[in-house]
């Protein structure tokens, strides 16, 4: 009997630590949204670059219902499949020169909203010409974006030397100005997997400016409850444990 109250008392407290742990849990991921939220209803302007603007505008549309301005740029529609009063169209793409058809991120932020000095807020989702597009991006306009919302590409493609030399230098670039805080495996696709390292071939990383972040570290819940699938006639895609475990 006394053997056997002392593993009850085992068993209860391991309970009682796993319910407490899930309680801050919940409580860290009720700040971190209430952080992220406080974070966008400050940003003077939202920005979205995206081709295939016409398959989806509800994102703009949401930053536009709260006060925001906000910046569209896709060659390849001739407008946004929703309106709003603040939006503001530009029908090239977004890369690494300026032309007729193309405009550098650092020029489309000039022409758009010209002797603007205030946060900013990028949503990017350009089908793997995001690297290129970050890589030359200005200092002095990444610092601007408070928040950056990026759709990453082919990551299968990360076992390549070069492909992998190119993304080092992007996230390089981008964490040192912004932290990462939120990682979205699009579940369109799959993920592949090497020894114990297991890459979403796309996923959706979410950064905030250094100078809104305070003690940062490594969440213990995953998926977000806000999190939904991209697809939602395909699996979904769970992140996996070694993004986010601390080891």
């Amino acid at each position: 009997m006394k053997r056997r109250t002392a593993d009850y008392q085992i068993i209860n407290q391991a309970l009682e630590q796993e319910i407490a742990s899930h309680i801050k849990a919940v409580e860290a991921l009720r700040l971190s949204e209430d952080n992220f939220r406080r974070a966008i209803n400050e940003s003077s302007l939202g920005v979205r670059i995206v081709p295939g603007v016409g398959f989806d505008s509800v994102f703009e549309k949401d930053c536009a219902d709260r006060g925001m301005k906000v910046f569209l740029a896709d060659g390849s529609v001739e407008k946004p499949t929703q309106s709003h009063e603040l939006f503001e169209f530009t029908q090239k793409h977004i890369s690494i020169k300026t032309n007729d058809k193309l405009m550098t991120i650092d020029d489309w932020v000039k022409s758009s909203w010209p002797d603007s000095q205030g946060d900013l807020l990028l949503q990017m989702d350009i089908e793997g010409s995001e690297y290129e597009v970050l890589l030359i991006a200005s200092d002095d306009l990444l610092k601007r974006f408070r928040i950056i919302v990026v759709e990453f590409h082919a990551l299968n493609e990360l076992w390549s030397k070069p492909f992998f030399k190119l993304v080092s230098q992007v996230f390089e670039k981008l964490l040192q100005t912004h932290t990462c805080v939120h990682n979205h495996p699009n579940n369109c696709s799959d993920s592949v997997k090497f020894e114990d390292i297991e890459l979403p071939m796309v996923t959706e990383l979410t950064f905030l400016r250094n100078d809104r972040v305070s003690s940062p570290s490594f969440t213990k819940i995953s998926p977000h409850p806000l999190d939904t699938d991209n697809t939602q006639n395909k699996p979904s895609l769970p992140l996996p444990k070694c993004w986010y475990s601390g080891k």
